[in-house]
C-alpha cells in the first residue's frame, strides 16, 4: 500500500512504515499480537482521506482472511495545508511592498503541520520566513532560531495586520 490507484495518478501520497513490534523475540513462536504504526502523508486532502479509507478497508479485509481482530486508532492526523489564493496572496503584495524576494516552491511542503486544521475551517495562507539555503532545517538537533530574522518577520506581519484590519 505505497501509493493510490490510478484515480490520483498525479497526487503525491506516500505511507511509510515507522515501527512494527510482533510478539517477545522467540524462535518457533508465532506472535499473539503485533503493533505496526505508519505515516500517511499527501499534498491534496481528497487523496489524504481516500488513502485513510483504503488502508482501513485493506487491514480489515486481512483481518478478515486471517480471523484477527484488529484495534485500529490514529494520532495526529495531519492534513495537507491548502492556502487560500486571495490570502496567499495578502503575504505576497506585503513581501513585495517591503522589498522582499518570494520564493515559490517547487512542490509542497511535506511537513507535518498544525496550521493545515485551522485552513481547513477558515481561509488562511501558510508561509515561511527563510533563513538562508545553509541554514539547518527546523526540527533538525543543530538547528538554532536566527534572531536575525524576527525583524523581517515582524514587518511583514504587520503589512499583514494593516491590510486586514488597517491601522
Amino acid at each position: 500500500l505505497t501509493q493510490l490507484p490510478d484515480a490520483y495518478p498525479s497526487t503525491f501520497s506516500l505511507v511509510t512504515l515507522v515501527h512494527a513490534q510482533l510478539g517477545d523475540p522467540a524462535f518457533g513462536v508465532a506472535p499473539g499480537e503485533a503493533t505496526v504504526m505508519a505515516t500517511l502523508r499527501s499534498d491534496d486532502n481528497a487523496t489524504f482521506h481516500a488513502m485513510q479509507t483504503r488502508l482501513v478497508d485493506h487491514v480489515n479485509a486481512i483481518a478478515d482472511r486471517a480471523k484477527l481482530t484488529v484495534d485500529l486508532s490514529w494520532h495526529e492526523p495531519f492534513i495537507a495545508a491548502e492556502n487560500s489564493t486571495a490570502h496567499n496572496q495578502v503575504v505576497v503584495n506585503a513581501a513585495q511592498s517591503l522589498g522582499l524576494e518570494v520564493h515559490w516552491l517547487k512542490e509542497p511542503m511535506r511537513w507535518s503541520e498544525d496550521v493545515a486544521e485551522f485552513l481547513a475551517r477558515w481561509p488562511g495562507a501558510l508561509f515561511g520566513i527563510g533563513s538562508g539555503e545553509h541554514h539547518p532545517q527546523l526540527h533538525n538537533p543543530d538547528y538554532d532560531f536566527p534572531d536575525a530574522i524576527l525583524a523581517t518577520a515582524k514587518a511583514l506581519f504587520c503589512r499583514v495586520i494593516t491590510h486586514h484590519h488597517g491601522r
